[in-house]
């Protein structure tokens, strides 16, 4: 029987962990973990945030909508960039989409209008 800390991370628990377990009786369960441990390690979560900054260690990050797609506006240089995300590390930061907003956000039809 397949347990939940089997699925976790696997869409409706497919058949290819049911298979790895039959054809493993009584093997390396270690090999197994560590596995899982390597596939946690390289999966980047993500998450949305109105405003990033690394607590004051780069430079601020402000959500926009630009052309009805979420955006980072970032100053930098006396000019105005437009970023899709902020990767890190072990993180994917992202800006919300226009749905997610909890008051009206700032909204620019064209790039050239900011």
């Amino acid at each position: 029987m397949t347990s939940i800390e089997e699925l976790i991370g696997h869409e409706y628990g497919n058949n290819s962990l049911s298979e790895d377990n039959n054809n493993d009786k009584g093997g390396n369960k270690k090999g197994k973990k560590a596995d899982k441990q390597d596939d946690k390690a390289k999966i980047k979560r993500e998450y949305t945030t109105y405003k990033y900054s690394n607590k004051g260690r780069s430079l601020l990050h402000e959500s926009a909508i630009v052309a009805g797609q979420p955006v980072f506006l970032v100053y930098e240089n006396n000019e105005i960039k437009v970023v899709q995300n902020v990767e890190e590390s072990r993180r994917i930061i992202k800006p919300p989409d226009f749905e997610e907003y909890a008051y009206q956000p700032y909204e620019f039809e064209y790039i050239s209008t900011i």
